[in-house]
């Protein structure tokens, strides 16, 4: 029988990615959880961000930004259900920040003003992968002592 584990990260400590690729480049529609639950069915591991293949480039420098020092992120090694969230915020990201710039200027046209964040991609030349990482943030608290 699979056990199933529930998580409940801190406010503003989850966000789950859709990975969308073109060619060797790729795309990531990112939700930003506020209060999420997450439920994992079996067992899974915890990846830190820095290794993972897909989004450490996202990540890159973050430990030299003092609003996210006090942070540990990591990927789970596998589909997360959220199954509950008080609301988020949803961006699109690149690793190559050149995407970006063709990302805004094909979302300003006047004929895509109604396309969501997919559609655009999709615009683009992307492709959805079945790629969904879950990246949680643990925060390290100093001990009393110290």
């Amino acid at each position: 029988m699979n056990k199933t584990t529930i998580i409940k990260p801190y406010k503003w400590s989850c966000w789950d990615f859709q990975v969308f690729k073109r060619g060797d480049e790729y795309a990531f529609i990112v939700t930003e959880h506020k209060w999420a639950t997450l439920s994992i069915d079996g067992d899974y591991k915890l990846i830190p961000v820095d290794q993972h293949k897909l989004l450490a480039p996202l990540y890159k420098g973050i430990e030299d930004n003092s609003q996210y020092k006090s942070g540990l992120y990591f990927s789970i090694d596998k589909p997360v259900a959220i199954e509950e969230a008080e609301g988020g915020y949803i961006t699109v990201e690149f690793i190559n920040r050149d995407l970006m710039l063709e990302y805004n200027n094909l979302e300003q046209q006047d004929n895509n003003s109604d396309l969501c964040e997919m559609e655009l991609l999709f615009e683009m030349g992307f492709e959805e992968t079945d790629i969904e990482p879950t990246v949680i943030k643990f925060t390290q608290r100093k001990d009393a002592d110290e």
